[in-house]
């Protein structure tokens, strides 16, 4: 029997997404439709705006935020800086003051490169272009014909 209780599913690999808690990202993972898990969703929307708002009110890469308050604009963490250090620090979507070489750092982590002749696996979510990345490359999120890197927060795939 298996875990939704039937006997006889007949599994179709599907492409879906779930919130990985150690990075704080929505990933892919190639999921057996048999089987019944709430950390499983059918678009990266779905997973973050159930995950992200319940689980997550940090920084990048879950680090603590500098100052705890919440704040509305760069300005408020920034106000009480030395002027030498003026945009050490940025305002997040949910008001948490982050360390801007975090913000940096989660950026470069999605600048990566495919070896020659092959290009980055990338799906459209409202009108942009994301990389398709999963926890590991166990996570067989890759198109058939690619091949999985795995890199220091997630695994990707080139095609």
């Amino acid at each position: 029997m298996n875990s939704n209780g039937s006997d006889n599913c007949k599994p179709k690999p599907k492409l879906k997404f779930h919130f990985d808690v150690s990075t704080a990202f929505c990933m892919n993972f190639q999921s057996n439709e048999c089987q019944k898990n709430e950390n499983s969703f059918d678009s990266v929307g779905t997973c973050a705006s159930t995950c992200l708002k319940e689980n997550y009110k940090g920084c990048p890469f879950r680090r603590n935020p500098v100052i705890p308050f919440q704040c509305r604009s760069n300005k408020d963490c920034n106000r009480n800086v030395n002027s030498d250090q003026k945009d050490l620090l940025y305002c997040t979507r949910e008001g948490t003051c982050c360390k801007s070489a975090d913000l940096a750092e989660l950026r470069s982590v999605f600048n990566v490169t495919c070896p020659p002749g092959r290009q980055k696996v990338q799906y459209t979510y409202k009108s942009s272009t994301r990389l398709l990345i999963g926890k590991s490359c166990d996570s067989k999120m890759c198109p058939v014909n690619s091949t999985c890197h795995k890199e220091t927060y997630f695994a990707f795939c080139c095609l």
